[in-house]
């Protein structure tokens, strides 16, 4: 499951890249290098695109510290990477801003269920507690 966790979090990573890559080649709205990796300087949608490139630090944060994990303290590796839930708020926002299929059925039903179900595991998470099964025969 941990490698599972890694190549789907590290694919994430590549697929930004990607969509990184297909702006910076799209004449139709000029972004420069700059514009993609520093706030503040997009020419399309700012506000949108400036939560799209926080997100992208906060995942490549996390995407780092799960890299370098066994040289680090446990508990910091934690604290960062549960930045993962900001980066999901993040880049769900930054679509729904910025998508230019946002107003696409489909796609609503995708942030929609997607915002779903991060919530409803994430709940699970902070308030269901597991059951402890006693597994001592002397214990009635």
């Amino acid at each position: 499951m941990d490698e599972l966790h890694s190549f789907v979090a590290t694919l994430a990573g590549v697929l930004v890249f990607g969509h990184l890559l297909t702006i910076k080649l799209d004449t139709f709205v000029v972004f420069s290098l700059r514009d993609l990796l520093v706030p503040g300087q997009g020419p399309y949608k700012p506000i949108a695109v400036n939560i799209g490139i926080f997100a992208l630090y906060v995942m490549v944060l996390a995407l780092f510290s799960s890299w370098v994990r066994r040289f680090i303290p446990y508990r910091y590796w934690r604290a960062i990477h549960y930045l993962s839930f900001l980066t999901f708020a993040l880049v769900t926002i930054h679509g729904w801003l910025a998508g230019s299929d946002t107003n696409e059925p489909w796609l609503r039903a995708l942030y929609v269920g997607g915002a779903a179900a991060v919530t409803f595991l994430t709940m699970m998470r902070l308030f269901a507690r597991p059951k402890v099964v006693s597994t001592c025969p002397c214990v009635e």
